[in-house]
């Protein structure tokens, strides 16, 4: 249950509305709640104010509806429920300076008449909850959440690592603390691959990487794996590391086959040895296939002066080699 659904439910304010209508969209919804509760509010109506400012926030979810929230319930005797809004809209970082100093003033008034909980995580981003999960969550640290004063179970949860659970006592007028170092969840991944010098880099949820190397300890979560090494075609892999069981990752990279090209070579009625960097290959006339790049080519015959030369095969192209071997004398 989001924040909002428990704060309808709490104001009593879930009484049934129009199924939206598609065709239109959400912006008109939004529209005609907003005028209405513009309407209220000049004519200082509140909580029918208030009531309609949440139903644009369910319709449209704008940060700027927090503001107007946060002001209506204020001004309508819900400080707990205004200090939430508000300071919604000031973590929300709009932009808008005027609103952001008048929503930190109001702030500012209501600590003296709430039970305020500060929270903090490390790391940051812990979802809060308080009391029950059923309740809702209460945002991300860090964070500072209003509550009824007395004792409150605070719990914190972060993917990948694990929950911690606090007890606090709230206290009207002042702001208790709740801070907490997350442990990170951790498992075992080992990471078999040909050949053996292959690269493997595994990138988690985050975006954070990491280069593994045979067997490694990392934090549990989901991982792209991304293999490679020179001459044989990259592959990549997904796969979840948990706490309680190896994962693991067994491959052969496959060889790219070398780009060739074709080469053909005559010597002229003369039947000659054709060499290939330094190895006799075939005689002449001839037509082989070499790997792409620069060779050495020789032609030799018996009475005949031999011949060398460097030849540049280019991938998928024919290169030719035609000479006139000269006698000797």
């Amino acid at each position: 249950m989001s924040r909002l659904a428990r704060t309808l439910a709490w104001l009593a304010l879930g009484a049934a509305v129009a199924t939206p209508m598609a065709v239109r969209g959400d912006a008109i919804e939004a529209r005609w709640f907003d005028e209405r509760a513009r309407a209220a509010f000049s004519h200082h109506r509140y909580e029918e104010a208030l009531s309609l400012f949440l139903e644009v926030c369910r319709v449209s979810g704008s940060q700027g509806t927090l503001y107007n929230i946060g002001v209506s319930a204020d001004l309508s005797g819900h400080p707990d429920m205004a200090y939430a809004f508000l300071e919604d809209f000031v973590h929300a970082g709009t932009g808008d300076t005027t609103r952001s100093q008048d929503a930190e003033r109001r702030m500012r008034a209501l600590e003296a008449r709430l039970a305020l909980v500060r929270v903090e995580s490390d790391p940051p981003g812990a979802t809060i909850w308080v009391d029950r999960h059923e309740l809702g969550e209460w945002g991300r640290t860090p964070r500072t959440i209003a509550v009824e004063p007395g004792v409150h179970t605070i719990e914190l949860t972060l993917d990948g690592h694990a929950s911690d659970r606090a007890e606090v006592t709230s206290v009207r007028g002042e702001t208790s603390r709740v801070t907490s170092a997350l442990a990170e969840r951790r498992g075992t991944l080992r990471v078999t691959v040909t050949p053996s010098d292959a690269r493997v880099v595994a990138t988690d949820a985050r975006g954070a990487v990491l280069e593994l190397h045979g067997e490694a300890e990392i934090a549990v979560g989901v991982y792209r794996l991304h293999i490679e090494r020179e001459g044989y075609r990259a592959e990549e892999q997904t796969l979840v590391v948990h706490e309680d069981a190896p994962a693991s990752v067994v491959t052969a990279l496959i060889a790219i086959p070398p780009r060739t090209g074709r080469l053909l070579a005559t010597t002229r009625g003369v039947r000659a040895t054709l060499v290939v960097d330094g190895s006799p290959v075939s005689e002449t006339p001839t037509t082989l296939d070499l790997v792409e790049g620069s060779h050495e080519v020789g032609l030799r015959a018996d009475g005949f002066i031999s011949w060398s030369g460097t030849i540049d095969v280019a991938a998928d192209r024919s290169s030719f080699v035609d000479v006139t071997l000269v006698p000797r004398r």
